[in-house]
């Protein structure tokens, strides 16, 4: 609980000002601000060849339920043929993704894209995103 903590990191200088009126005793707070630069999605560049891009990033394991993603992806892809799914990020699930994809026959509609040292633009370049994390303490890639 907060009373046991030494710190408590916050995203905002506002949200640092009503810490003390929430958790008397509470002696340091600090603010780690959100790292998006503020230009982001002014240069908007679609990254689909003409389909619309539904895009999930972050690490492939098992904890961020990525082949839900891809089930669900596969269940409307009939319905939704004018879509592609792009999955950014490493991780040990990899290899039973590319098999998944591969055995949905989706090959053609469903890309693992790696890491990205550009997530910003990647994330401007989507028409929308997805995530079906069973659990994800402060979830930073849908804030962004």
């Amino acid at each position: 609980t907060y009373r046991l903590a030494d710190m408590l990191a916050v995203q905002t200088e506002g949200g640092a000002a009503k810490v003390p009126a929430l958790f008397p005793g509470l002696k340091r707070v600090g603010v780690v601000a959100n790292p998006v630069p503020a230009a982001v999605g002014l240069n908007h560049k679609r990254h689909g060849a003409g389909r619309k891009v539904l895009l999930s990033l972050g690490r492939l394991s098992s904890e961020k339920q990525v082949d839900r993603i891809v089930d669900a992806f596969a269940a409307a892809a009939g319905q939704f043929d004018q879509w592609e799914l792009h999955l950014y990020g490493e991780g040990p699930q990899e290899p039973a993704l590319r098999a998944q994809i591969d055995a949905l026959q989706l090959q053609e509609r469903v890309f693992i894209k790696g890491r990205t040292s550009e997530p910003w633009q990647v994330m401007a370049g989507a028409d929308a995103f997805v995530m079906a994390s069973e659990y994800d303490w402060f979830p930073n890639a849908l804030l962004e």
